[in-house]
């Protein structure tokens, strides 16, 4: 018979590579939805930051590790 304590921890295990699989998961959604959007914009001579360029050029993005967003540098 298996203790509270050690089905708790394989539940959180369990959960937690739930968890992990499911954030790995939604980045590749957001990085996915970021290149169609810089796609997009490049097609429409727009950036996906809204800004209208010639080219869009990967110095003016700024990555947070956790969240695909692009923000425009001062040049």
């Amino acid at each position: 018979m298996i203790n509270l304590e050690t089905y708790m921890k394989e539940k959180i295990s369990k959960l937690q590579d739930q968890l992990d699989k499911m954030t790995r998961k939604n980045m590749e959604l957001e990085a996915g939805k970021f290149m169609l959007q810089i796609h997009q914009a490049n097609s429409s001579n727009t950036t996906a930051c809204g800004t209208t360029t010639a080219t869009f050029t990967t110095k003016n993005l700024e990555i947070d590790p956790f969240k695909l967003t692009c923000r425009v540098t001062a040049s």
